[in-house]
């Protein structure tokens, strides 16, 4: 997990300072970091709550990054930037992730002191007590996605065996367990304590990427590496709630597929899914994934060479 104990490790968060973008990067990088051990401690069966205060520690840190950034001129809003501004999408922040943690980073230090003594879980962390003083009486719209899909969603089958006879085989899920490849069949999956983002990936790819915070980093990556040639061919499966986020405009030059109505989800809470989905491919054998996906919903690509007369 880490050689450090959890206090140590959330004093070391929460002692950050602004030094910069990178800061942003980093402060990143510990909620991620966070949310692993939280897994970790659950797997080997010892106490959580210190590592979860911890992730939710890192998330008020990231939160009074982004404040700092914003407030130095360092961090811009996606529709008004030029080339050489940074913004959230550039860093993998989805902005449902930026609000909540901005809302959390504007949290007093003495509230959030009393909080860790008298809230019995961090996950009502602001929904609870004083947390209505700063944050409101409901939860953001992200707290609630987070709460819903805090349970594993698995890809249905039928989908998967779509997947397959348009890739060939699956060489790689990056974002997968266990459980999950019974049904997808990759050769090789990354865990979430294996941190998939972390890894290399190679071959042909199914994403349905984790949406804790993460999907814009699995996204970001996917583009990426097949835009390099590690990943000649992929599909992955995303939420239709995430098409005006930046990392979903790294999808719209590729085939689309809007599924028709809502996908039920395997898994414990999967059937609860209140979204759209949209299913795209990243390959070479386009008439495949229509003729495969037309079943599933409406599959559509961007216009080319159009000019306004």
């Amino acid at each position: 997990m880490t050689e450090l104990a959890a206090p140590d490790e959330r004093t070391r968060i929460a002692q950050r300072e602004y030094e910069g973008v990178d800061s942003l990067r980093e402060a990143r990088f510990d909620r991620q970091r966070m949310a692993a051990a939280v897994e970790a401690a659950k797997r080997a069966g010892t106490e959580a709550r210190e590592w979860l205060w911890n992730a939710r520690e890192a998330e008020r840190t990231l939160g009074r990054m982004i404040i700092a950034a914003r407030e130095a001129g360092d961090l811009y809003d996606q529709d008004h930037r030029t080339s050489s501004d940074t913004t959230l999408a550039d860093l993998a922040i989805s902005r449902d992730l930026a609000a909540y943690a901005v809302r959390l980073g504007q949290i007093p230090d003495g509230a959030w002191a009393r909080w860790h003594e008298d809230v019995p879980e961090p996950s009502q962390i602001a929904v609870d007590g004083e947390a209505r003083h700063y944050l409101g009486s409901e939860s953001s719209g992200y707290e609630r996605r987070r709460q819903q899909l805090s349970s594993e969603w698995y890809t249905p089958a039928l989908i998967a065996e779509s997947a397959r006879r348009v890739l060939g085989t699956i060489d790689l899920d990056p974002a997968s367990s266990e459980q999950a490849n019974l049904t997808i069949k990759a050769a090789r999956f990354y865990s979430k304590a294996e941190d998939g983002l972390s890894r290399r990936w190679k071959g042909r790819v199914w994403l349905n990427p984790p949406y804790q915070g993460q999907a814009g980093a699995f996204i970001t990556r996917l583009a990426e590496s097949h835009v390099s040639g590690d990943v000649p061919a992929a599909i992955a499966l995303v939420s239709a709630l995430t098409t005006d986020t930046g990392h979903f405009r790294l999808l719209w030059d590729y085939l689309l597929c809007f599924v028709y109505g809502r996908i039920k989800f395997d898994g414990e809470g999967g059937s609860s899914n209140t979204a759209g989905s949209v299913l795209v491919y990243l390959g070479p054998d386009r008439d495949a994934f229509q003729h495969e996906f037309s079943q599933f919903g409406a599959v559509v690509e961007r216009r080319r060479g159009y000019a306004p007369s």
